[in-house]
């Protein structure tokens, strides 16, 4: 009897025992699975390559060069007397001191609004002339002070058209050497007389 009942708790006991492991955690089922990337994460992580060049924000001006072919084409159109005269207007800006171009402009101004104001009165006075003592009688009479001009208009009152003709060659043949008198001072760069259109 004794025996038997050894037997029977030896027998609940490894009923008990096995029972106890099979619900019992092992270690490892205890361990948690580790946490994996997500495929934002794994996408992130890549390399990124550089950035393409962004294209250049302003394209070259091609405005001055434009602007300087445009001369060109105008001078290849022109006589050789017109580009000597450009050239000796050159020539002449570029011996002035910054005072001295400051009063040209002004003097300018003056010389082209009096044209405005009295290109009918120089187109009487200047009929009988030739075209190329036209311009030079221009020139001379816009050097003139009012004063000046009253003076010449006096003198021309009581002449015929010849003589008012040979009158106003002999004007603006003492101006035209004056004028090349001052022309020429530019050039040398030397002490120049006072300029005809001061």
């Amino acid at each position: 009897m004794k025996r038997f009942q050894h037997l029977s708790i030896i027998a609940i006991s490894m009923v008990f025992l096995a029972t106890s492991s099979a619900s019992a955690p092992t270690a490892e089922a205890a361990t948690p699975p580790p946490n994996l990337p997500t495929s934002e994460e794994l996408a992130a992580a890549r390399p990124k390559a550089p950035p393409p060049t962004p294209p250049p924000s302003e394209t070259p001006d091609s405005a001055p060069l434009m602007e300087h072919l445009k001369l060109l084409s105008e001078f290849l159109e022109l006589s050789p007397e017109k580009l000597e005269n450009i050239r000796k207007t050159i020539l002449v800006i570029e011996g002035l001191d910054e005072a001295e171009r400051t009063r040209l402009r002004e003097n300018l101004k003056r010389a082209q609004l009096d044209l405005e104001n009295t290109g009918d009165k120089i187109g009487d006075l200047a009929a009988e002339l030739s075209p190329p003592e036209v311009k030079t009688f221009k020139r001379y009479w816009l050097s003139l002070a009012p004063p000046q001009r009253k003076t010449i208009e006096v003198e021309l009152a009581g002449l015929d058209k010849e003589g008012k003709a040979e009158a106003l060659r002999q004007h603006i043949t003492a101006f035209a050497k004056q004028e090349a008198r001052w022309l020429k001072a530019f050039r040398s760069k030397s002490s120049r007389p006072r300029s005809p259109i001061d």
